[in-house]
């Protein structure tokens, strides 16, 4: 009775033969589908969902005490905010999108262009983040402004 005991090259070279293959077939399947990306897909998973930063501004506000008339008044600005900034989202989204798109055919040009123009729709949904917070801000009290500073400086409950 003889034993075999298999050696590297018949363990590994199955392996790199199916890693080959697999990766063979990457760029056809992208190839297929160009005209979907990456960042258009996560996008669209997060139309109607809320920016993260804004989240994080409004978890400690669920935890005052707001009246009706405030809670109505930060659904206002916030519905407000949110039809704002949409077309500057969707910009920002489509600006990622092609600097994606530029890394097989790279371009320092091009890319330094898109950049910018990213860069600056960024400060412009940055500058409109803070303008909502200060909005939202001025709805509160003294009393409630005091404990909303308190929760949000030092990430106590």
């Amino acid at each position: 009775m003889s034993i075999t005991i298999p050696t590297n090259k018949t363990i590994f070279l199955p392996m790199i033969l199916a890693l080959f293959f697999v990766l063979s077939l990457t760029p056809t399947a992208h190839a297929e589908n160009a005209n979907s990306s990456k960042w258009d897909q996560r996008g669209m998973d997060r139309i109607n969902h809320r920016p993260k930063e804004i989240m994080s501004f409004l978890k400690p506000l669920r935890k005052l005490s707001l009246s009706e008339e405030q809670r109505e008044e930060i659904k206002l600005v916030l519905a407000t905010h949110r039809e704002n900034t949409e077309e500057k989202r969707d910009q920002l989204r489509q600006l990622k999108i092609e600097l994606t798109e530029l890394i097989p055919n790279f371009s320092d040009t091009n890319a330094q262009n898109l950049s910018l123009q990213l860069g600056k729709v960024m400060g412009e949904l940055e500058y409109a983040k803070i303008s909502v917070r200060a909005l939202i801000y001025q709805t509160l009290t003294p009393d409630q402004r005091d404990e909303l500073v308190a929760m949000t400086v030092f990430g106590k409950d």
